[in-house]
């Protein structure tokens, strides 16, 4: 077992994870590669300790989840946390009629002086809606779904806004819905093909349509599941793994190098009261404590792919129901053909 290095910081921010019901992906999902265990439960405070680490290693996270649904034991005082990462969930901003969804984004109207705001994906999306007034700037996306690692084009604005020479960066997203305009007071950073608004920032939130803490190894599960529940076809499921979602990466957990560049700035951008470091800054810093960052890379590679992947195979059944599982995956790639729903649960 590797040991996580003793943190060297300075400041502890204090993050207020806002995730859905029951905080974890099924386990049929987490053996399906070793880079889906612990699902976003573990992976997002894991990138966010890495770029904290990378770049800012005076900074250390301490995480307290809440669930979506329970909305009666969020914060009433928000100000104790420094950050609410809200993350991805399977609802959109505009169904209205779950009941945590408007609750949600008053929440983050209400609160968004008080406080800072990161989204994800469904996050991204409903702060859209809560800063927005009267909502209704999000959709479901005519266009279809975004299902690999999307190359997302950057405005001149939002260039200066994120204080960078880049004018595209890659991140995967996994989403079927759109957010049609940046709410007032922030700047529209990026767009996609398919997608208006694949990011916004201001000194309060910092948001991105994609998924920066996704694997290859949780696209390929994603385009499975989703074909085999019939949200978009096999074929186009796999021309977009086949050509845009295998992208070089320096670690084992398959953060995408954007992605740990993109979780850089919004740590900097937390740590420095909502002003984004610069390229430069960034470049500096990791040149400095890069190498021991490598450390606690290598021991939440081993938490992650060793030993959350061998507890999920555990409580799927062991491996060789696992062995069975992936078979017929395989058999659903190549052939279509769908197989018994006994294997999306775990063995009792």
């Amino acid at each position: 077992m590797v040991k996580a290095p003793a943190p060297k910081s300075t400041r502890t921010i204090k993050a207020a994870v806002l995730l859905p019901d029951p905080g974890g992906w099924p386990v049929a999902w987490q053996v399906f590669h070793p880079q889906v265990a612990g699902g976003i439960r573990k992976r997002l405070p894991t990138l966010f300790n890495i770029a904290a680490a990378t770049y800012f290693p005076e900074f250390t996270f301490e995480f307290t989840e809440f669930i979506f649904e329970n909305f009666n034991t969020w914060p009433t005082d928000a100000s104790q946390y420094d950050l609410f990462l809200v993350t991805g969930a399977k609802e959109g901003a505009y169904d209205q009629h779950v009941p945590y969804v408007p609750v949600l984004e008053k929440y983050i109207g209400d609160n968004v002086n008080k406080t800072r705001f990161i989204g994800l994906s469904y996050g991204h999306q409903t702060i859209a809606w809560g800063l927005n007034p009267g909502g209704k700037n999000v959709i479901h996306n005519p266009h279809g779904w975004e299902n690999a690692a999307v190359d997302v084009k950057v405005s001149r604005e939002g260039m200066a806004a994120l204080r960078t020479s880049k004018t595209s960066y890659f991140v995967n997203n996994h989403h079927g819905d759109a957010v049609l305009t940046a709410p007032p007071g922030t700047v529209h950073v990026s767009s996609s093909g398919p997608t208006p608004v694949q990011s916004f920032i201001s000194d309060r939130v910092f948001t991105n349509e994609g998924h920066i803490e996704y694997s290859p190894g949780i696209m390929e599960m994603w385009a499975r599941w989703d074909t085999y529940h019939g949200l978009y076809s096999l074929e186009s499921a796999k021309h977009y793994l086949a050509t845009r979602t295998h992208l070089p990466c320096d670690n084992k957990l398959g953060f995408l190098p954007d992605a740990l560049w993109l979780a850089g700035k919004m740590v900097g951008w937390i740590g420095n009261s909502g002003v984004v470091p610069t390229d430069e800054e960034l470049s500096a810093r990791k040149a400095q404590y890069g190498d021991a960052a490598r450390v606690l890379v290598e021991y939440y590679e081993d938490a992650l792919l060793n030993r959350a992947y061998a507890e999920a195979v555990a409580r799927y059944g062991g491996a060789r129901r696992v062995a069975e599982l992936k078979r017929l995956w395989d058999d659903y790639w190549s052939t279509g053909r769908k197989f018994s729903e006994e294997y999306f649960t775990e063995k009792n």
